[in-house]
């Protein structure tokens, strides 16, 4: 089947993952532009800026303007130095694309949802692209087929409808519209109704703790899939917590009727999240383009480059105050 066949970046490339490169986030603004951005001219980084507050303003007048909770959003600082520059980034993409799939991976509890939804609001109102989010909850097989097949708590790969996830990508990168997709509600822990995407997207953001597993298992590997993949990179205590903490407010909103109870989550994230975390999470940490290191509030600490070893020792990073 057809699938995206690599990245070509046009005349702006990516760094290759062996250069190894320091930039004090705090005496250079343009700490992201020189990770993504290959050999830029004092003038290109310029412009890039002056687009990149014009693009901020829009979307800053839009969230504050309508009913988005913009206290689910990046903080504005993360926006300005990170998130713009890397969709400023997806955007050069496009030049010689119809259409990118961006990834979004990490553990539970590590802010993938809230991230995406920013990127897709402020590619939208930003830079005009049509937008897709699929999630990988959203391919998880029926409660009933999961219980059936013996499954207790959902999460490993064997607990994905792979067919469905595989043919899904390939009727959007065949721009094969109208398409229902499915939709994952975990308040009940199964699927819920699907939507009926109208209009091929420029963009389609997958995000989840299993999307790099999900695209392997498609395609045989994630570097033809994504044009390009953020590893958001949080510690097992803090995703654990913020985990925790939202399916608390499931079960005590919904008075026990859905979600978790505090039992069940302890089990679940014992015998599921935390070993599919080791197992199908972090080992795509170094095959990702770009590291968000993630501190207390989400806030985003650093941000990394993989080198080729592939060691977590040998990451080069950059560093902004916390």
């Amino acid at each position: 089947m057809p699938y995206p066949t690599g990245k070509d970046t046009s005349n702006i490339k990516l760094l290759p993952k062996s250069y190894k490169i320091r930039i004090n986030l705090l005496t250079d603004p343009l700490e992201t532009y020189s990770l993504l951005f290959d050999n830029l001219k004092n003038c290109d980084k310029q412009s890039l800026l002056k687009t990149r507050d014009q693009v901020a303003d829009v979307v800053r007048k839009a969230l504050t303007s309508s009913l988005q909770d913009v206290s689910r959003m990046p903080g504005v600082n993360d926006q300005k130095n990170v998130h713009l520059p890397i969709l400023q980034y997806v955007a050069h993409l496009l030049d010689s694309r119809s259409i990118i799939f961006i990834g979004i991976i990490g553990s539970p509890g590590s802010g993938k949802s809230t991230i995406a939804s920013y990127w897709a609001i402020a590619l939208k109102l930003g830079f005009g692209l049509d937008v897709l989010m699929l999630s990988s909850d959203d391919f998880y097989l029926p409660k009933s087929e999961r219980v059936s097949r013996g499954y207790t708590w959902r999460g490993s790969p064997e607990t994905h409808d792979i067919s469905l996830f595989r043919d899904t990508i390939q009727n959007i990168y065949q721009g094969k519209f109208p398409l229902v997709v499915p939709r994952f509600d975990p308040k009940l822990d199964d699927r819920g109704a699907p939507d009926l995407i109208e209009v091929k997207p420029r963009v389609c953001i997958l995000e989840g703790w299993m999307i790099g597993k999900l695209a392997e298992m498609a395609c045989g590997s994630i570097r033809p899939f994504f044009d390009f993949l953020a590893y958001l990179n949080m510690s097992d205590i803090g995703a654990k917590h913020a985990r925790f903490k939202r399916e608390s407010m499931i079960y005590k909103e919904s008075r026990g009727e859905m979600g978790f109870s505090p039992d069940e989550m302890s089990s679940f994230w014992l015998n599921s999240l935390k070993p599919n975390i080791d197992n199908f999470v972090k080992p795509y940490l170094n095959l990702s383009d770009l590291i968000l290191e993630l501190g207390p509030g989400h806030r985003i600490c650093s941000i990394a480059k993989p080198v080729c070893s592939g060691a977590i020792t040998n990451i080069t990073r950059t560093y902004r105050e916390k």
